[in-house]
């Protein structure tokens, strides 16, 4: 018999120690979409000449553990742990500031009615890429590095495998656009953001698997584009702007988001022609710089909004 994957469940652990499991964990069931990703263990063909030509022998090369998830921005505790996560930093008082605080986690994976199970340890979110478009959900999609891959027969100690109703997403219909760089009653008509991480995975002799992970710059950039409906839309970023972005997302009182890049940089506007139907959009590249003046970080997410 298949399994199908409308059968298969997925959570998440908080991690106390990273890459360890606790024994009697909070369980939280995730509403991914999809979850990709698998163990990279490279097999590199050994140097030697041979009259055939062929390869000979091989060794392994440096493993990773990449992994994926996509899902539809709502308000769960375990999206909240996710973007904790990538982040890197804990909630405090419903609000969590970019920073270099790692918040790993283990992702286990139930496939089907039988007890078969996957479960990544170590994991952080290195990326985040949030797609708002009019008419659709806004999309999230995380990519993860871990330490390490194992799989079992069991569950894990105390884990509930309930089904969960899954939280209503969010559309750009539930946004208030507070700030966009100062631009008056702006028409937004699409919002790409990629809150990057760069880290890297970290080796050393004894194992071909990492056993830490390094942090990178911090990249917070994308896109919006705004309805053109005045020229100031325009020539207001021609030689770059710094203002705020601020939007707040969600459809019902104390369950919201707002997400603030305080001090960001606005500039390349581009006045999209859309032919003969359609409207004039002027999208512009965005990216957040460090405020020192009152946030002291280059995003600010804050929960429970009412």
């Amino acid at each position: 018999m298949a399994w199908d994957g409308a059968q298969k469940q997925d959570a998440i652990i908080a991690e106390s120690v990273r890459n360890t499991t606790p024994s009697t964990p909070t369980f939280l069931l995730t509403p991914a979409m999809t979850i990709g990703g698998r163990p990279d263990r490279p097999q590199v063909r050994a140097r030697s000449r041979q009259a055939h030509r062929s390869a000979v022998n091989l060794f392994q090369g440096l493993t990773s553990f990449p992994k994926t998830i996509d899902m539809d921005l709502a308000y769960e505790v375990s999206t909240q742990l996710l973007l904790s996560s990538v982040f890197m930093g804990a909630w405090s008082s419903d609000v969590v500031k970019f920073g270099s605080a790692m918040q790993p986690f283990t992702l286990e994976e139930k496939y089907g009615g039988a007890a078969i199970y996957r479960r990544t340890t170590g994991c952080i979110c290195d990326s985040l890429q949030m797609s708002a478009r009019l008419g659709d959900a806004v999309r999230l999609n995380f990519s993860l590095k871990a330490l390490g891959e194992s799989t079992a027969t069991a569950a894990i100690a105390s884990s509930t495998y309930t089904a969960i109703a899954g939280g209503k997403p969010f559309t750009p219909a539930n946004f208030v656009i507070n700030d966009a760089f100062g631009v008056s009653a702006p028409k937004v008509q699409a919002i790409d953001l990629t809150f990057r991480n760069n880290s890297a995975d970290l080796y050393a002799f004894g194992s071909n698997d990492p056993d830490d992970t390094s942090l990178g710059e911090v990249d917070v950039s994308g896109t919006i584009s705004l309805r053109f409906t005045a020229l100031a839309q325009y020539t207001a970023f021609l030689n770059s702007a710094s203002g705020a972005l601020d939007v707040t997302m969600g459809h019902t009182t104390a369950e919201k988001y707002q997400l603030l890049l305080p001090n960001a940089c606005a500039y390349n506007p581009d006045i999209i022609d859309p032919g003969s139907t359609g409207p004039h959009t002027v999208t512009v590249e965005v990216m957040g710089k460090y405020d020192a003046a009152t946030e002291n970080t280059v995003a600010k997410l804050t929960r429970a909004v009412a």
